[in-house]
């Protein structure tokens, strides 16, 4: 394994931390790894050199998570907190949305969560492959995805809120993103599924 930690601005110790927590992430296929340091204060994302053999990669701040204070979370015990996402058309409709979710989180887990969420197409996921709900459905527009619509959704915010009955189980979030990892996601079938009409 050879990381580029040089445009980080991180300590060694840091490094080996995150060194650690890449090898502890085990098989993600082909996400990039975004890891959280200072509990999400700061967030990396390693950019894969894919036709070498073996992991190499440069570790930059992740274009769409670094330096947002309301990344930050506290580990130790079952936290309840909430995903915050937006879905932007190509001609810049937005709609966004936030789920709860309860659980323990530490370092890996919340490696985990972020590499599902924001190591991929450029940093967006499609929520209703992780029981999220897909924005679209919202729209106050006709959706076009031959033009102006599609299936992604960015990442907004991953911040600490008071209980909620309704909370999802973050161990059921990680394990369809552990799916996905190995799959990829699966955005022909989604866009069928937009597309079908309420009845």
């Amino acid at each position: 394994m050879k990381i580029d930690w040089t445009a980080t601005g991180l300590s060694n110790h840091e490094t080996l931390e995150l060194t650690a927590l890449v090898e502890q992430l085990g098989d993600i296929g082909a996400f990039n790894p975004v890891l959280p340091v200072r509990g999400g204060a700061r967030v990396f994302e390693l950019a894969r050199y894919h036709p070498r053999p073996g992991f190499y990669a440069t570790a930059r701040p992740h274009a769409g998570l670094d330096g947002n204070p309301r990344m930050a979370l506290n580990y130790d015990k079952n936290r309840t907190f909430a995903i915050d996402y937006t879905y932007r058309s190509a001609s810049n409709y937005k709609i966004s949305g936030s789920v709860p979710v309860r659980g323990v989180i530490d370092p890996l887990r919340h490696a985990l969560l972020l590499t599902i969420l924001g190591g991929a197409e450029e940093g967006h996921f499609i929520p209703s492959q992780l029981e999220l709900e897909d924005l679209q459905d919202k729209a106050d527009w006709e959706l076009d995805f031959d033009n102006e619509d599609h299936v992604w959704h960015g990442i907004d915010e991953v911040t600490p809120i008071p209980e909620r009955p309704d909370a999802l189980d973050l161990d059921r979030v990680l394990e369809l993103g552990r799916q996905v990892l190995v799959q990829g996601w699966d955005d022909i079938g989604t866009i069928s599924e937009l597309m079908v009409p309420d009845e």
